[in-house]
């Protein structure tokens, strides 16, 4: 599993940290795209900051991206292009009720309601089972696909520009 993006104090990761400690004697595993703070557990791989490229690699070698966003104002509205990294590549997400996260995922992934250790421990237990990680993976991706690729924006951006031109608005 793995947590992607600036490691900021709105990103969650401290709880993200506690659910995982919860769960590494089932095997689960933590890997974090920041420098490893002075109590980094054995369950914990943290490599440091990473390029844009290096994300979505990361992204297509870990099977759980969890985005535990928390409910503050820095938070709301942000859109993180890790989720669509993460669908893209097929992957299992669970994210915070934080919104546009839920948006953006549209049922294609785990929600939970805040970024508690319950909330994350209940959610990767679901995501044990090889078979449901894939079906929200497959699920995620074909979303993906559908909805933040250029060939799926594409016809609707010309429409908008055409319209925006057609208008006779000064320029």
């Amino acid at each position: 599993m793995g947590f992607v993006g600036s490691n900021k104090p709105h990103k969650g990761v401290p709880v993200l940290r506690e659910a995982v400690a919860l769960l590494a004697d089932e095997g689960f595993t933590l890997t974090v795209t920041s420098e490893a703070p002075p109590d980094a557990a054995p369950w914990e791989s943290w490599i440091g900051t990473t390029t844009l490229a290096e994300g979505q690699e990361l992204i297509r070698r870990v099977d759980i991206a969890v985005i535990p966003s928390l409910d503050i104002p820095m938070a709301r509205g942000q859109l993180p292009a890790k989720l669509m990294d993460a669908m893209l590549a097929g992957r299992a997400v669970v994210t915070t009720a934080v919104p546009p996260l839920p948006w953006g995922l549209q049922g294609a992934g785990i929600v939970i309601p805040t970024a508690s250790r319950a909330h994350i421990t209940a959610a990767l237990r679901k995501l044990a089972d090889p078979d449901a990680r894939a079906r929200l993976g497959a699920d995620a991706r074909d979303l993906a696909l559908a909805r933040f690729t250029v060939d799926a924006n594409l016809a609707p951006f010309r429409r908008a520009c055409a319209a925006a031109i057609s208008s006779g608005a000064p320029r």
